[in-house]
């Protein structure tokens, strides 16, 4: 595919080893450097020290007000916005610059409110919902023949439930995103966009099992359900590692396998709504 679309846009390719040792995140590391270099003859632009830490400082900003939001609808009992809205806005970070992406999130907490409860006054069970489904998510910019996570939202939010999607694993369990004194912004994002994956190419991909560990005991999660695409061992070998570590807590899981297609919905909500009512107790 990106042989075709490097004919007419410039393509930079970072190849990511599928284990993690010392060796893999170096060469990850001297990737991104040339990465930078790359974007620098491309763009004229020079990407300089202090103007990475400064674009590191507003990412945690935009991960402050996300948290906040995400939080919000989760503890509130009542709140107009809903997990597939702000699986859309979470999207959305595709689509704009950091800068235009924090004004948009500082206007919608000034119009929903931003507070976060001290104590949590819903006592909606929560289910959590992984897989590429929902990694993959967008603006709906897709065929209508492809079905997407907010398809899937929008269905299981007609029962008495919450859920968070997997995209918030790593935006809810990480304490800090600053870099540390002593260490170069460059080689800081090199490492923490290696250690901290969103997709489950690293096998086994520790980093990511234990957020989503940390996440379904933060908030008591009544069942984990994994969205598989059919034919991806990958995102397989992700899900098996995920339910032996979610049986090992006694915490109710479902591997799902979807096809992706619109035509394979009735399907995956039969199967929600049951594994849903049988957990809800």
């Amino acid at each position: 595919m990106w042989e075709y679309i490097e004919k007419k846009y410039p393509i930079f390719y970072l190849n990511l080893s599928r284990a993690i040792n010392e060796s893999s995140i170096r060469y990850w590391c001297e990737s991104v450097k040339s990465l930078k270099k790359y974007l620098e003859k491309l763009t004229g632009n020079e990407i300089n020290e202090e103007k990475l830490k400064e674009i590191v400082k507003q990412e945690a900003q935009i991960r402050e007000k996300l948290v906040a939001l995400r939080l919000g609808a989760l503890r509130k009992a009542e709140t107009p916005l809903k997990a597939s809205d702000m699986l859309q806005l979470l999207s959305l970070r595709q689509c704009l610059g950091q800068q235009e992406y924090l004004n948009l999130l500082e206007e919608i907490s000034s119009d929903y409110g931003c507070s976060i409860p001290e104590k949590e006054d819903s006592e909606k069970p929560i289910f959590y919902l992984l897989g590429l489904l929902f990694m993959e998510e967008s603006p709906k910019v897709l065929s209508d023949e492809i079905v997407t996570g907010s398809d899937i939202l929008k269905h299981i939010e007609k029962s008495d439930i919450k859920t968070i999607e997997d995209p918030w694993s790593e935006i809810l369990t990480q304490d800090s995103y600053e870099v540390p004194d002593g260490k170069s912004a460059l080689e800081w994002v090199g490492e923490n966009s290696y250690l901290r994956p969103k997709h489950p190419c690293l096998a086994p991909n520790a980093a990511k099992i234990d957020e989503n560990q940390a996440l379904a005991k933060k908030f008591g999660v009544k069942g984990v359900i994994y969205f598989n695409y059919k034919g991806c061992r990958v995102s397989l070998m992700e899900s098996r590692l995920n339910e032996y570590m979610f049986d090992a807590e006694g915490i109710p899981y479902l591997h799902l396998q979807v096809s992706g297609k619109i035509g394979d919905v009735d399907n995956i909500h039969v199967a929600t709504e049951s594994f849903i009512m049988a957990n809800c107790k």
